[in-house]
């Protein structure tokens, strides 16, 4: 793992700021940018924005403007990050208990797995990328297909739901604020 930061400009939902970066072979894992007491973090999906975390590998030690920093940085600003969403991170665990059947769309695929976007204020649930092939024909595993799954636990690093038994249907939810 490496850890990175650098200044953000200012077309952000915050105004700019210092943006923090936890990567492994140039993909970015989670990343958050922090502005005095605002943050912006890569575990939640922003209306109007989406996901908030680097599209492909980026060398980020070919950026002059980017410097390295220790893991214990980075902790300290996502930990920061997730008290300030811990609120709404226990009525997420509330409304979706372990045992729960959702239904959402596919958001993005990290290198952690399979995003799912559930469509109710940005929560968000991850699922396993070779379950959800497993379940469906290759052409449907690509973004704003809808995926059913049942909520198998929480992952408190990234405050995202845990999906178990994921199945990737043919029908699409192209419109990305679906929920509203």
């Amino acid at each position: 793992m490496n850890y990175y930061k650098y200044e953000e400009d200012e077309d952000n939902l915050i105004g700019g700021g210092t943006r923090f970066v936890d990567s492994s072979e140039g993909r970015a894992l989670r990343e958050v940018t922090i502005n005095g007491d605002c943050f912006l973090g890569s575990n939640i999906c922003y209306p109007h924005r989406g996901m908030m975390i680097a599209e492909k590998a980026v060398d980020y030690d070919q950026i002059e403007e980017v410097t390295p920093i220790t893991r214990e940085e980075f902790d300290a600003v996502w930990s920061a990050h997730l008290a300030q969403n811990a609120g709404r991170w226990a009525i997420i665990k509330q409304a979706y208990p372990v045992g729960t059947q959702v239904q959402g769309r596919i958001a993005v695929f990290y290198p952690q797995g399979v995003i799912v976007d559930l469509g109710d204020s940005g929560t968000l649930g991850i699922a396993n990328y070779h379950e959800c092939k497993a379940s469906s024909k290759l052409e449907f595993l690509s973004s704003k297909h809808r995926v059913s799954a049942i909520v198998r636990g929480y992952d408190e690093l990234n405050q995202w739901l845990l999906l178990g038994s994921p199945q990737v249907h043919e029908d699409r939810v192209s419109d990305p604020y679906w929920w509203l």
